[in-house]
């Protein structure tokens, strides 16, 4: 008979290669993940304004333009549609032509200047219409419902109806969103891939630097 050789089997956990998880701090995870993006990272600077008059004007008039257009064309075919990104690049020379054209005339209100030309179009006034373009197309969202509720089901329950739903839709979602902001916004590992698009075309449109290119 022949002898079998019991010795002991070679551990082969020990020559699979082990995978260590890379620990960052939060503040440079972001960073790289933003970099990475092709945004320029810079700390906040406290001294830009930003709730403006230019900013409130040219960001409600986009709102009236957007939501309308989308609203309306949203039951044609074939349908045209303003995204929130061509809301954000048409507002930079508008902004800058608001820059160059408004004189500096202004109000003092509680010992505060509110001037309707407060210098330089900052990255701050052009990200916040675009934020505010952003909400104002949740009224198409509402509108479809309105309309299928007409057209299908014969539901004519008045423009008061009609503007309490859709308040109601839109507050709603504030709401949700107040609830989870200590768990989807303020903490600084979050950093969510749907807005970098955005992020980077702001940081491209107001970045000062030349950047030279390796060829």
């Amino acid at each position: 008979m022949t002898a079998v050789d019991k010795s002991p089997e070679p551990d082969m956990s020990s020559e699979q290669p082990e995978f260590a998880r890379t620990e960052t701090s939060s503040g440079k995870s972001v960073e790289e993940v933003l970099s990475a993006a092709g945004v320029d990272f810079r700390p906040d600077d406290p001294s830009l304004p930003c709730l403006t008059i230019r900013m409130w004007t040219i960001g409600i008039a986009f709102c009236l333009v957007g939501s309308g257009v989308n609203t309306l064309y949203t039951l044609r075919f074939p349908s045209v549609s303003l995204s929130q990104s061509a809301i954000q690049f048409l507002a930079y020379p508008i902004g800058k032509a608001w820059q160059y054209v408004v004189p500096d005339w202004g109000v003092t209100v509680f010992g505060q200047r509110h001037s309707l030309n407060p210098g330089p179009f900052n990255y701050k006034e052009n990200m916040l219409i675009y934020i505010l373009a952003n909400l104002s197309f949740l009224t198409r969202l509402s509108a479809d419902v309105l309309t299928e509720q007409r057209v299908f089901y014969g539901l004519h329950a008045g423009w008061g109806f009609e503007l309490l739903a859709t308040l109601t839709t839109i507050l709603y979602g504030f709401a949700l969103a107040g609830l989870g902001r200590s768990l989807v916004v303020e903490p600084k590992d979050l950093v969510w891939p749907g807005v970098l698009g955005n992020t980077a075309l702001n940081a491209a449109l107001h970045s000062s630097r030349k950047e030279e290119v390796e060829g």
